[in-house]
Order: structure tokens, then sequence, then C-alpha cells
């Protein structure tokens, strides 16, 4: 695959990724009011959400499942951490957030992969021969 449709993809999986896990972050970036009755749960609806979306883009971009999977998390926690970081410094458990994002990353990574074999099957064999 090339460079330049793996920035694309890149950029579009983080795209998403801020529209699904973040919005409400960009809500109170542009001032809209909301209100959720959230629990101290770290796994909130957005991450089922985010499933469906990785199932997604999973599908539809075989060729690059695990690359979309991962940007889908990584990039909007980028843009979030750098916007973080800027307003109010580098935070004490950084480390431990990545690290945490990481392991909630696995299950998308695998979701995404499952969806991209799916379609890789539904296509029949590869005329080229590599295989699935």
């Amino acid at each position: 695959m090339k460079p330049q449709t793996r920035i694309l993809l890149a950029i579009m999986a983080s795209f998403i990724g801020m529209l699904v896990l973040k919005w409400t972050w960009l809500a109170d970036l542009f001032g809209v009011a909301y209100h959720i009755e959230r629990t101290g749960s770290m796994i909130t609806f957005e991450y089922f959400v985010g499933v469906v979306a990785v199932a997604i883009l999973g599908y539809v971009f075989y060729k690059a499942p695990i690359w979309c999977a991962a940007w889908f998390m990584f990039g909007p926690m980028i843009v979030t951490h750098i916007v973080h970081i800027v307003r109010f410094g580098i935070p004490q458990q950084l480390l431990l957030e990545v690290a945490v994002l990481a392991m909630l990353t696995i299950p998308y990574i695998v979701v995404a992969y499952a969806a991209a074999y799916l379609r890789r099957r539904s296509l029949g064999p590869d005329p080229a021969g590599k295989g699935i």
C-alpha cells in the first residue's frame, strides 16, 4: 500500500475516532450543551459505538484493518493530549493513560481484522495467488 494511502487512512480513521470517541470534547470545544449521566467506568457507550465504526473501517479498508483500528484510537488520543499538555502541562499519569488506551485498542484491532477477514472471504480467492 502506498504511503499516501496510509496517510489518508490514518487521517480518516482519526477523524472518525474523534467524532465517535471524543464527541463530548468536540461539543465542549464548540459550546454545545449536553447532559449524559456517567458512572465511574472507563468503558462507556462510545466504546461500543467505536466497535461498530472500526468493524466498518476494517470491512471497507480490508487491506489495512490494523492500521485503521490503531489510528481510530491513536489519532484522537494525540489531539486531546496535545491540547491538554499545551493548556495544563504534562499529566502526572500520562504513561498509565497511554498504556490503558493501548490495551483498549486491542479489541478494536481484533474486530477490524475479523471484518477484513470476512470481506476477503466474501471476495473469493485472490487472483494474484497471495491468499487471505
